[in-house]
């Protein structure tokens, strides 16, 4: 619960929950899934984000969307930031996220960010805009953190349209994308041999 399009909200919200069992058969019902709620505020007022990630070692990275407050596929207003969640994060308080960096991107004629995802081994992060997906690779011998201040590159990726998702796969090789709405594809990139 982190998109604040006018950026006018005072609090957000991170759920935590397991993966519900998908029914086999159509019309079969599901129950809601139980969840964890952990609240939190932005250390220098209120952010439009669509970005989250989760590093190897559980730190929670919320990435902001800089773009005039109407949603959707719009150009970015400048590069987005990233905001960190404490390792104390809890149910019971409101924690503090704090800016860890501007990044570089977007920029010029980018469309806004719309997702983000941490590579399973911590060796990049990925930040999905409308229209490009840019790869910050952390240098070697270096902390997960030492990737947001490097120097991007653009990767393949699918066209598809109103792009909302993303994610490494499992063994970090590639990565899944979605757009937004009804019966939209899910698409597979896989990295060059």
């Amino acid at each position: 619960d982190i998109g604040d399009n006018n950026a006018q909200r005072s609090e957000y919200a991170i759920l935590r929950f397991l993966q519900p069992t998908v029914p086999t058969a159509p019309g079969s019902t599901s129950m809601t899934p139980v969840f964890d709620r952990f609240r939190f505020t932005y250390e220098d007022g209120s952010h439009n984000a669509e970005g989250l990630m989760v590093s190897p070692d559980g730190t929670i990275y919320v990435v902001t969307k800089v773009a005039p407050g109407s949603g959707g596929r719009v150009a970015a207003t400048g590069p987005s930031s990233i905001y960190r969640l404490p390792s104390s994060i809890a149910t019971g308080s409101v924690a503090k996220a704090t800016k860890v960096v501007t990044l570089t991107v977007p920029a010029g004629t980018d469309l806004a960010a719309s997702a983000a995802a941490a590579h399973p081994c911590g060796l990049a992060f990925l930040l999905r805009t409308y229209d490009k997906v840019y790869e910050f690779t952390v240098p070697t011998g270096m902390g997960f953190e030492a990737a947001f201040t490097t120097t991007p590159r653009v990767v393949a990726m699918p066209n598809e349209p109103q792009s909302e998702g993303i994610d490494y796969r499992a063994d970090g090789r590639g990565f899944i994308t979605s757009g937004e709405g009804a019966s939209a594809p899910i698409m597979q990139t896989d990295c060059a041999p």
